[in-house]
């Protein structure tokens, strides 16, 4: 098995996992959310108890629990990951940021669910590039494709994954070196989502 073949099946792990991860945050979010909306129909006072509990809850969780406690956006630790860490992210801060923002966002926190999709989708790629032990270059990449596949799987629009992936990283460019691997990963993982 050559290197492109090994890549290759590393891109579609990316996406099938990520896939399934960034669903699952849907899905954890849309319970979560049942659960205490007819309460918070009912009792408006209680909006500020669930707000304060899910800031307190996922400032908590990174402040206690991740390496990288940074309190930034999402989409901010994206960025920081891929120029300064190039893109390698833990698996413990892969789970806990996921955590933290899934949780943030289903107790109502000002958030969306492209926060943890980017997180969970780019700790997969870059989870999966380490056990394949890709070069740097091709682990940025594998990056980028998880985040692309994450954003793709949660909102079913592969196109606005892809451009979002090589698109946000820079501020007057692309990394258009990157786009056939984010466009199988996207499309891979919007696939599966629409299943």
């Amino acid at each position: 098995m050559t290197l492109n073949r090994f890549y290759i099946l590393a891109l579609l792990i990316t996406g099938v996992a990520t896939s399934a991860a960034a669903l699952s945050c849907g899905l954890f979010y849309s319970y979560v959310w049942k659960l205490i909306e007819e309460t918070l129909l009912k009792e408006r006072s209680f909006v500020f108890v669930v707000t304060l509990l899910s800031i307190t809850l996922s400032f908590a969780l990174i402040q206690y629990f991740s390496t990288i406690r940074t309190g930034n956006s999402d989409t901010h630790l994206m960025l920081e990951t891929l120029h300064l860490r190039n893109g390698q992210l833990s698996v413990k801060d892969t789970v806990v940021r996921t955590v933290a923002s899934t949780t943030a966002i289903s107790l109502g926190g000002t958030a969306g669910l492209e926060g943890p999709a980017i997180v969970v989708g780019g700790g997969i790629g870059s989870t999966i590039a380490k056990l394949f032990h890709l070069p740097p270059l091709n682990q940025k990449k594998m990056y980028l494709a998880g985040v692309a596949a994450g954003i793709s799987a949660i909102f079913k629009a592969p196109l606005t994954a892809i451009l979002f992936a090589i698109e946000i990283p820079y501020k007057k460019d692309v990394e258009k070196d990157a786009f056939a691997e984010v466009a199988v990963a996207a499309s891979l993982s919007y696939l599966l989502a629409v299943i």
